[in-house]
């Protein structure tokens, strides 16, 4: 299966300027991804982002290649589609230590849910 490709832009700054251009700076970090709704570095391994999908799947993509196997699945306990799905994606201060990460999803009955997982 061929999925279109998902182009994330990254503001260099928008209250000053950087040297050089100083304005939005976009860059291919992985393709075959859709719907895609957070970019998260990952704070214990180096060189690695996660994609958060309004689908329900977060990617993992480690030195510039996107991993098969997804950091999480949470496609069956979704409802997807307009302002649902999988919403966002965030490590805590000790996530080193805790191993722990936070997600924000609308569940099949509709409801916003707050969830940790280790």
């Amino acid at each position: 299966m061929r999925l279109p490709t998902i182009a994330l832009g990254v503001a260099t700054s928008l209250a000053q300027p950087l040297p050089g251009d100083g304005g939005l700076h976009l860059e291919r970090v992985a393709s075959g991804l859709v719907s895609g709704v957070a970019y998260v570095e990952d704070p214990v391994v180096p060189d690695t982002f996660l994609v958060v999908t309004q689908d329900g799947v977060v990617f993992v993509i480690s030195g510039g290649v996107t991993r098969e196997t997804p950091f999480l699945d949470l496609q069956d306990q979704i409802s997807g589609g307009g302002e649902r799905g999988l919403l966002g994606l965030a490590f805590p201060p000790d996530a080193a230590s805790s191993g722990r990460v936070y997600v924000n999803f609308t569940n099949t009955a509709g409801d916003t849910v707050i969830a940790r997982f280790e």
